[in-house]
């Protein structure tokens, strides 16, 4: 990568963060996320210019409406994974990250017809697959933020900054007994992308410290050609489907 292209991507990132509402922790699990995907298609395209394109698709300079109908979530009652223990109370559950399979598994359980799987991959304490339907790309990964991050999620920083993006027309978040699901929608402002891709992103921190990162796109990649006008899932059954998806058996 040349000086100048590392200075240009410098500033795109600065300006993109910019924007966003979530701390800083988030924007830095993000980027981690990107670098995964960035490292795995690198190798997969054989094209730098092509990694440079992952690692930033997983952030928007500009975010949209879905053009897909879309639904509210509810927060989860009585899921096993997602279940609300009170103050003080002893011995909650042990939750495990899912396998890669599981993820997989989880999210062509959650596709209205078939899909094919991309790729499955565990690192350390994180857990990822990806799915192709109807020619766009669906993936999830699952993680333990302290594990990822080096400290503990902090709950009234979360409940402020997702009261922030309830506001914010770039951002959007549904706060839940259990957790803060943080949504995104929009197109990659990335050199080489096609303007038509739209992606959705739902982050869904959980007050146990687990995490799960989901992605809908209308393409198969950023720089792919569109086969849709939205996400092969709205933003709204994304929010759905990490609230109560099982991403976090109980062991």
């Amino acid at each position: 990568m040349t000086h100048d292209t590392e200075g240009r991507l410098a500033v795109l990132m600065h300006n993109v963060t910019d924007e966003l509402v979530p701390d800083d922790h988030l924007i830095t699990s993000a980027m981690a996320v990107g670098d995964r995907r960035r490292r795995r298609r690198g190798l997969a395209m054989g094209g730098a210019a092509l990694a440079t394109v992952a690692v930033l698709g997983t952030t928007w300079a500009t975010t949209l409406q879905p053009a897909a109908p879309d639904r509210t979530a509810t927060p989860a009652r009585g899921d096993l994974d997602t279940t609300s223990y009170a103050a003080g109370e002893q011995n909650p559950p042990t939750v495990r990250i899912a396998t890669p399979t599981e993820l997989s598994t989880i999210l062509a359980d959650a596709l209205p017809g078939p899909s094919t799987e991309v790729s499955l991959e565990r690192v350390a304490q994180r857990s990822q697959a990806e799915r192709l339907f109807q020619g766009g790309a669906v993936d999830a990964m699952a993680y333990d933020y302290d594990a990822v991050l080096g400290q503990s999620i902090d709950p009234d920083l979360m409940q402020q900054r997702c009261m922030q993006m309830q506001e914010s027309r770039r951002t959007g978040c549904v706060s839940t007994d259990d957790g803060w699901a943080v949504w995104t929608i929009g197109r990659p402002d990335v050199a080489g992308a096609d303007p038509g891709v739209v992606t959705a992103r739902v982050t869904y921190f959980r007050r146990d410290g687990k995490v799960i990162d989901l992605r809908a796109s209308n393409g198969p990649a950023v720089d792919a050609d569109p086969v849709a006008a939205s996400p092969v899932v709205s933003r709204g059954d994304l929010v759905d489907l990490a609230i109560h998806g099982n991403w976090f058996p109980v062991e």
